[in-house]
């Protein structure tokens, strides 16, 4: 919802907020002010969905003319604050989410964050005291992008808003290119590919003086984190009080985020998560109808009709709006995309994704709820099971070491290699264990990207063996896996006009799963069981029993080998031409000459090089 800009130091160009027209369509607003600092800045774009009228406009400005804000984003329980704002005296004249937002700031100040349920990113100036403060979302679903240098400073929803500045020129980081051309992994440390432009971490805020002429010269910006994870303690909750406090948190969450004052709809893949989505929202709304878009491709081995049609078999009042991608179409849309990710991706499901989202708009939707963070809560990846694995070993439960084993080796068809190779990892010494891992990726699939790389890094954060399920999930959820995905939902969604939202991401929620997880994430070797018996009611029988899921998949090697072969080679020669300084370029240029010739085989790593050299091409980055 929104795009928002804040600046102190300098006259930004109208560019800075024009080029975000995407993401607030249905309104413009500016504030200027002088401060001892330089002159401040404020620009937005709208993106209705709580009070449709030109009452809940930004910038806005509290009744008393002391605060105003640009926010972005959604306060889903604003409607109870605001009862229990006018209980204290405030006065509201408009029905929208960001006019209860500066209430609470004026009666609680940074306090009123812990308050908030919903998702948001906003900067708030105070005239009075001459403090700019900004703040972003416990898990940064969310943007909010933050440059600096002596005397300047900005906010931007979009990394490209910076980059219409004159005096910013586009960089590589190195580092982030490096993890990203290894690992496929963006968004995991408070960085992004771009040198310099740095996203405000999710549950963390800035605050500045703007008072003090030369705050931002001596760089006197204060940042904190005002939330984190809390800490497990004690023992997990009882089963049957998991299952119910997870079943209540999750209806109260998906209840919440269902409500706007626009058209809402939802993402269908097909899987439990979604599944259970679509569900408990139909389970909200009774006899009303719903909307849910799909992708689906048929004739392929990822297409998921079948299960597709289990749930709208099951929901009658659930109105599907099923789409299948046409790769010659996404084709020509490459370089769109890249422009409103910002940062290369490492697999073509991007483009499924941004198709439906195309799809949602068509279909007149604004709003839609989608399931990304489920995997990584309740341990829905094949990973998990080494970091189960370690945490049975260390607490010496081998008899269900062994019945679990058995189970997963019946129920997945998992190898005894692949049984012995997680328990060989629970088992090695962590020292002998991270030693041998750069040999291990090497082995994975697109794993020869690491013998391209004249430095490459080995996987940047710890693994979920040494973590064990608590830290594992808490990982991918704050770093390795979360954070990149909520980027891609963003872009894409904002990119048609749609917010979307995260339910599995309801901080009550996330917070009563990771209570239980250790216990209850995987089960009589299924994964993901906890989330499965807790959401039972909401989910077909075939649903809640399959495990083969397969996300937001696209037939990538089929694109690549066809519509998208002349792409692949563009990219890849302006990735070689870009990044020489961190390629082993001959070792490189080998392996991709005897790749476009049939004579090695495609795998992910091509795409990882070829996306990263689209995205310097298309954002004119140097080194």
């Amino acid at each position: 919802m929104c795009g928002l800009w804040a600046s102190v130091g300098f006259e930004p160009p109208d560019s800075v907020i024009d080029r975000v027209a995407h993401r607030g369509p249905d309104g413009a607003g500016r504030f200027d002010a002088q401060t001892p600092s330089g002159p401040l800045a404020l620009r937005f774009r709208r993106l209705a969905i709580y009070d449709l009228s030109s009452a809940g406009n930004q910038p806005m400005t509290s009744a008393d003319g002391r605060f105003v804000i640009v926010f972005n984003g959604a306060i889903y329980n604003f409607r109870t604050l605001r009862d229990e704002l006018a209980a204290l005296g405030h006065a509201f004249v408009t029905s929208s989410d960001t006019e209860v937002l500066l209430a609470a700031f004026a009666q609680w100040g940074e306090a009123m964050l812990p308050r908030l349920n919903g998702i948001f990113a906003g900067v708030i100036f105070d005239r009075k005291s001459q403090r700019l403060f900004a703040f972003r979302d416990r898990f940064g679903v969310k943007p909010l992008h933050v440059w600096f240098e002596s005397g300047r400073i900005a906010f931007a929803s979009e990394a490209k808003q910076i980059l219409a500045l004159e005096f910013v020129r586009p960089r590589y980081d190195r580092t982030a290119m490096r993890d990203f051309l290894a690992h496929g992994l963006t968004d995991h440390t408070d960085a992004t590919c771009f040198s310099g432009i740095n996203p405000v971490p999710a549950g963390g805020s800035i605050s500045i003086d703007l008072s003090d002429e030369n705050a931002l010269k001596n760089g006197n910006i204060a940042s904190q984190h005002w939330y984190a994870l809390p800490q497990r303690v004690g023992v997990p909750l009882p089963l049957d009080a998991a299952l119910e406090r997870v079943a209540s948190a999750f209806e109260r969450s998906v209840a919440l985020e269902s409500v706007a004052d626009v058209p809402v709809g939802s993402c269908l893949s097909g899987g439990v998560d979604s599944s259970a989505i679509v569900g408990a929202i139909s389970a909200v709304l009774g006899d009303a109808p719903h909307h849910a878009v799909s992708a689906v491709f048929p004739g392929h081995g990822i297409d998921e009709s079948r299960h597709v049609d289990v749930v709208a078999a099951h929901l009658p009042h659930l109105v599907l709006h099923r789409l299948t991608p046409d790769a010659d179409r996404l084709a020509d849309s490459l370089d769109q995309v890249i422009w409103h990710q910002e940062q290369p991706f490492g697999s073509t499901s991007i483009l499924a994704q941004w198709a439906v989202f195309e799809g949602a708009k068509a279909a007149g939707l604004t709003v839609m709820l989608d399931g990304q963070g489920a995997d990584e809560l309740f341990g829905g990846y094949p990973p998990v099971i080494g970091a189960f694995v370690a945490d049975l070993i260390r607490s010496g439960s081998l008899l269900r070491l062994n019945t679990e084993m058995r189970a997963l080796q019946a129920r997945h068809g998992f190898s005894g290699r692949q049984l012995a190779y997680w328990i060989g990892n629970a088992l090695l010494p962590r020292p002998l264990m991270r030693g041998a891992r750069r040999t291990l990726e090497r082995l994975m699939p697109g794993g020869g990207m690491l013998r391209w790389l004249s430095d490459a890094p080995l996987w940047p954060a710890h693994s979920g063996v040494e973590l064990g399920l608590d830290g594992h999930s808490r990982q991918m959820l704050t770093a390795t896996s979360v954070p990149m995905l909520l980027r891609f939902e963003d872009r894409n969604s904002m990119a048609h006009g749609i917010e979307a939202r995260v339910p599995f991401l309801d901080h009550d929620l996330v917070e009563t799963v990771l209570a239980a997880q250790s216990a209850y994430s995987l089960r009589d070797g299924e994964l993901k069981w906890l989330e499965r018996e807790a959401l039972t009611r909401f989910l077909p029988p075939a649903i809640r029993n399959r495990h083969d899921k397969i996300g937001f998949a696209a037939p990538e090697k089929h694109w690549i080998e066809g519509p998208m072969r002349a792409r692949l080679a563009e990219g890849l020669d302006a990735a070689l031409a870009t990044f020489g300084e961190i390629l082993a370029i001959d070792q490189t240029r080998a392996d991709i000459t005897a790749m476009l010739a049939g004579d090695l085989p495609y795998h992910s790593g091509y795409w990882r090089l070829a996306c990263a050299g689209l995205w310097a091409r298309r954002f004119g980055v140097g080194g």
